[in-house]
């Protein structure tokens, strides 16, 4: 049990030191801004983003860096010999953003198209919020097909998988099977970009790119402040009794948020007792009266 106190203490000590050098270096610091703020952050602007990173002729000014990481990190099933004449070449890979998918005529956009301009062809398929839409996979898989690409591969961006409405179980089996399909999610960007920053040579390119895995961070993966996360995981692996309290913590949890809800619980009638003019209702609709407010747990 001391072990358990001691963890929770440290770890108490961590963020508190933390949240001190966040009041007192706030203006050299601001751990708060991005640039992700100021701009709009849906599918086509993140689209333009990714695109012109992975560009070697983008205006990044950093040749096939991106691509070439981009490759290894996320689409590492590429590295084969199939593949040495696109990877050979990378300097001089086209990208084309909403490209129109006139081969097959179902005039479909695809949101990043790379190729040689012959052999090889790669869709990328973003859906950082939307789901994908009826038979939108089959068609891009089609129209590579149908361009005469002889090495196709589609790339499905997304925190989820593909939908069966979009393609077949089957199909998209056998597309693995072929290397011709990858599944990438956010936190693979945060992977390739990192692997990026070590041979950035831009100032200002760099500094993007830290906002850009920040604000992959906070939207996609749930983590808004990685120094408390660092710090706690730091604290928990210190050594091997804190690892095991950091498990009995963990195993804890369930019943620790049993008792936050009925804590809250309790303290919500309280109040209500104390003012007629509310009332408490539990997991059932009800209708709202102009005289009494209801609140709903």
């Amino acid at each position: 049990m001391q072990e358990i106190k001691n963890l929770i203490k440290n770890v108490s000590t961590e963020i508190q030191l933390i949240n001190t050098s966040k009041r007192l270096y706030g203006k050299q610091l601001a751990p708060n801004f991005s640039i992700f703020d100021y701009i709009a952050t849906n599918e086509t602007n993140l689209n333009y983003i990714l695109a012109d990173l992975l560009n070697p002729k983008g205006s990044h000014q950093q040749d096939d860096l991106f691509l070439k990481n981009f490759i290894k990190i996320c689409l590492p099933k590429l590295q084969c010999q199939e593949w040495s004449g696109f990877l050979d070449n990378l300097a001089n890979i086209g990208i084309e953003r909403e490209e129109i998918a006139y081969a097959n005529k179902s005039n479909r956009k695809m949101d990043i198209y790379l190729t040689d301009g012959g052999k090889y062809g790669i869709c990328i398929e973003n859906k950082p919020y939307a789901r994908d839409q009826k038979d939108q996979l089959n068609d891009y898989y089609q129209e590579l097909e149908k361009r005469k690409h002889s090495h196709k591969h589609l790339v499905y961006l997304s925190q989820n998988l593909p939908s069966d409405c979009s393609v077949k179980s089957e199909d998209l089996e056998q597309w693995q099977i072929n290397n011709e399909f990858s599944h990438i999610g956010y936190n693979d960007l945060v992977d390739w970009l990192d692997a990026c920053k070590a041979d950035c040579q831009n100032a200002s390119v760099l500094e993007f790119i830290n906002q850009f895995i920040k604000f992959i961070q906070k939207q996609f993966m749930g983590l808004s402040d990685m120094s408390e996360q660092n710090a706690i995981i730091n604290a928990m692996l210190e050594s091997d009794e804190s690892i095991v309290s950091a498990i009995k913590i963990a195993s804890q949890v369930p019943i620790l948020q049993r008792n936050l809800i009925e804590k809250l619980n309790k303290q919500l009638n309280e109040k209500i007792n104390q003012n007629p003019n509310y009332q408490l209702y539990q997991n059932k609709p009800v209708s709202l009266s102009k005289e009494k407010r209801v609140v709903l747990i």
